[in-house]
């Protein structure tokens, strides 16, 4: 499994994702949210880590993101 930090370009400014890939052939795409900024949540937030690791593993490739305000986002 990989991390890629990346930036999308934006309007009103870049949007830091990270996508994680499975060791082998990608079996799904995900797109994993994380919970509510104003509660300290970010893509890095324990439980989002966890999950988009374990969907990594069962050959998803999950796209993390920060919602605006957050990160480099």
């Amino acid at each position: 499994m990989s991390n890629v930090i990346r930036e999308i370009p934006g309007p009103v400014g870049p949007l830091e994702v990270l996508i994680d890939q499975p060791s082998g052939t990608p079996r799904a795409a995900v797109v994993f949210a994380h919970p509510l900024p104003t509660q300290g949540g970010t893509m890095h937030t324990k439980v989002v880590f966890q999950g988009a690791k374990a969907l990594a593993r069962l050959g998803c490739v999950v796209l993390r993101f920060n919602c605006r305000g957050v990160g480099r986002s």
